[in-house]
């Protein structure tokens, strides 16, 4: 059974070791996808997974490929680079009243935005800070256990039921301009309240009730210091490994979960939605794999073009004033 971290991590970029390097691994990437794409049309063509003797660069069916321990490995594609050169040469957005404070806040679909904002918080610092108290294979409904699959052993999540507290601190320590929810995955899974409990889900009425009252608690956390919360609907998952029976990925219950989201933003003043599944959806409940890679999560590169293409104006034109522009000298 897979062991989570039982500790919130820190908002600093530099919070961990490991975390430091996803980060710079993520400015890496974003560095190198901009200087391939401008030459992309020139790359010599290869093989993924076909011998390579340089640390140079290549192409194969949309993707660019780099050379890792010998092997032509998949980087990013063609169409992704393009986008992070477009976005590389998009202004800085310069407003009035000091960078955005944002605090991220759900599952670990919530760590790729939340790493990702960092990234862009490294590059441009005065644009946006950034807390990320993502907490990977937490639920905000808080029960004692989940289960993704028919059959699972139940995975414990009795380490995850006390944000509240953990986040009232932090919310007042940081005093977030807007709070960003994104929590998809686990609101999907089985939830048991007890090991002599029966598994229910979001396609229960009943269930889908508690699961909109915890919600409201988690709003009324993320709001207490005046802040906005911004929460992201759910795109369409599909978990790459075929082995198992998964339940959680069922498109019904992202249908309901989705309703229910409605229904709670409808229900309670000061919660905006986000409409993330507008985004990352395709027809047919298909999945764009260069974008999700392993079907739920989005990929560092496919991470940053959304913060950096769509996030951060969308929260720069909602809370920020644009500074005017610099009139001409006299005469």
């Amino acid at each position: 059974m897979t062991r989570f971290p039982t500790r919130f991590p820190s908002h600093r970029p530099s919070a961990s070791p490991s975390h430091r390097r996803l980060v710079r691994r993520g400015v890496t990437l974003l560095l190198v996808s901009m200087l391939v794409a401008s030459t992309s049309a020139c790359l010599p063509k290869a093989k993924i997974g076909a011998r390579c003797r340089s640390t140079g660069f290549s192409s194969d069916a949309g993707w660019l490929l780099t050379c890792v321990n010998g092997r032509w490995t998949k980087g990013v594609s063609v169409q992704q680079a393009v986008q992070l050169l477009a976005l590389a040469q998009r202004p800085v957005p310069s407003f009035s009243g000091g960078p955005i404070r944002i605090l991220v806040a759900g599952d670990s679909t919530a760590q790729t935005f939340g790493m990702a904002l960092q990234r862009y918080s490294i590059r441009h610092p005065e644009v946006i800070q950034v807390v990320d108290m993502s907490l990977s294979g937490c639920p905000v409904t808080r029960v004692e256990a989940i289960r993704n699959y028919t059959g699972e052993i139940a995975q414990s999540t009795a380490h995850c039921n006390n944000w509240a507290p953990v986040l009232h601190a932090k919310v007042q320590e940081f005093r977030p301009d807007v709070s960003l929810v994104v929590d998809s995955l686990m609101e999907q899974s089985d939830h048991r309240m007890a090991p002599d409990q029966p598994w229910r889900n979001v396609l229960d009425p009943a269930w889908a009730d508690y699961q909109r009252a915890e919600y409201g608690a988690l709003a009324d956390v993320l709001s207490s210091a005046g802040g906005a919360v911004f929460w992201a609907d759910v795109p369409v998952m599909r978990f790459l490994n075929r082995t198992w029976p998964w339940i959680s990925e069922n498109p019904l219950r992202t249908a309901m979960l989705n309703q229910n989201l409605a229904r709670f933003a409808s229900e309670r003043p000061g919660i905006e939605l986000l409409p993330l599944a507008a985004r990352l959806d395709r027809p047919g409940f298909q999945i764009d794999w260069y974008t999700r890679p392993d079907g739920i999560h989005l990929s560092p590169v496919a991470a940053d073009i959304e913060v950096g293409a769509w996030l951060v104006p969308v929260l720069v034109q909602r809370f920020r004033s644009p500074v005017p522009p610099t009139p001409p000298p006299a005469g």
